[in-house]
């Protein structure tokens, strides 16, 4: 049995098993860590600017907001490409309103994002099983682009001892977790190589929002530096315990930022302005989309219907 099998059956049985994250207990009490780590996050990094609201820069905040749609079409190309590479037809229309709907969705304290995305996919040829692990998949190869390039992003800084553990670990997932998706039946590479590249697009995109975020707050950083910071997102994604990773995001991207030399304070509310544009596309985009999508559906259909298996 060679590695990536033996990883397959892992993630197989904890698949089968539920994670711990689903126990009501255990959301609540991380919902409200989260929280409060959010809330003392905040105020120490208001502490730190408490002129922060005379000294923000809207007009480099404002540019923020029409690349967060920009993100969402990005991401709504990652869960077509994810529906290609498992043989399930998704039309492009579909993956831009259970994107938003998901993005939408991970904003409540429960892994709503990951239960929309997994029930579009979901068809009569997949079990809510397979269609999991194709979801756990991809973000390990998201997980494993954004590592390579924050690695890459630290050796222009000149961080060689963690440009070297970071690129060599994004590579590493990339190839196990890219391996694991074409071992599970994906339909063919090409996807897998599409996937890569829109999942580049989706790092140098939240980098140039956060850059801008810290332009707003009164701090000059280098896009490299910012690049490094795409990292507290992905990482925060990948532990789900939070709505949309709150608190956990704005802890990581804080101490990422210290340990490349700039203010963790600036990082933590570079991080708070980059979900705060989030929230105020996202919300009034999912509403929006939502509507015109029910408006649009006869009576008595549903979303599976419009999802087939080649």
């Amino acid at each position: 049995m060679n590695a990536l099998t033996a990883v397959n059956r892992l993630l197989q049985a904890a698949s089968k098993r539920g994670s711990v994250l689903e126990n009501p207990l255990v959301r609540r009490v991380g919902v409200l860590t989260a929280l409060g780590a959010f809330c003392a996050g905040l105020a120490l990094a208001l502490r730190a600017h408490p002129d922060l609201l005379t000294v923000l820069d809207y007009r480099a905040w404002l540019l923020v907001f029409p690349l967060v749609p920009i993100t969402l079409l990005a991401n709504s190309a990652q869960f077509w490409l994810t529906a290609r590479l498992i043989g399930v037809t998704v039309g492009l229309p579909r993956a831009v309103l259970v994107t938003v709907l998901s993005a939408a969705a991970n904003m409540l304290p429960l892994p709503g994002g990951s239960l929309v995305r997994i029930a579009a996919l979901k068809s009569h040829a997949n079990t809510y099983g397979q269609t999991t692990l194709a979801t756990i998949f991809i973000a390990g190869c998201w997980l494993g682009v954004t590592l390579t390039l924050a690695g890459l992003a630290l050796a222009y800084l000149e961080f060689r001892p963690a440009a070297i553990v970071c690129v060599s670990s994004g590579l590493l997932a990339l190839g196990v977790f890219a391996g694991l998706l074409l071992s599970h039946g994906a339909a063919a590479s090409r996807w897998l190589v599409g996937l890569v590249a829109v999942q580049t697009g989706m790092v140098v995109v939240g980098a140039i929002r956060l850059w801008l975020c810290f332009e707003a707050v009164g701090m000059s950083v280098a896009l490299p530096q910012a690049t490094v910071l795409t990292l507290s997102n992905v990482i925060a994604s990948l532990i789900g315990i939070a709505p949309a990773g709150l608190g956990i995001t704005e802890a990581l991207a804080a101490g990422l930022a210290a340990a490349i030399g700039i203010s963790a304070a600036s990082g933590f509310l570079a991080a708070v302005l980059n979900r705060i544009s989030n929230l105020i596309v996202v919300g009034p985009t999912a509403l929006l989309l939502h509507a015109m999508d029910m408006k649009g559906r006869p009576p008595g259909s549903t979303a599976g219907n419009e999802t087939s298996r080649e």
